[in-house]
């Protein structure tokens, strides 16, 4: 978001100068905007896989009647949840 003030400049340019000149202020500050916001899609796109990632260990942990552990669905992609077959073997992380 742009401050008000900057708004404001922006307003008298756009209503007092030429087309160039409403150009040539506008352009580096719409570039600088759009690269905030593809930093921000970056930033929610990561956020995104790492949810979507979580869920699918979410959904992949066993119907137990054990206890929950929390580690099994926190671990990273790096380690595997837990299994049914875990939970009917008596995996020391249930």
């Amino acid at each position: 978001s742009l401050p008000l003030t900057e708004i404001a400049g922006l307003l008298i340019v756009v209503e007092e100068e030429t087309c160039t000149q409403v150009r040539e202020a506008l352009a580096p500050r719409l570039a600088d905007r759009l690269r905030e916001v593809d930093e921000h899609l970056a930033a929610l796109q990561r956020l995104r896989n790492q949810l979507d990632s979580a869920n699918q260990r979410v959904t992949a942990c066993p119907d137990s009647g054990a206890a929950c552990r929390s580690e099994c669905i926190l671990l990273d992609d790096r380690h595997q949840p837990c299994t049914s077959r875990d939970a009917h073997e008596g995996d020391p992380r249930l």
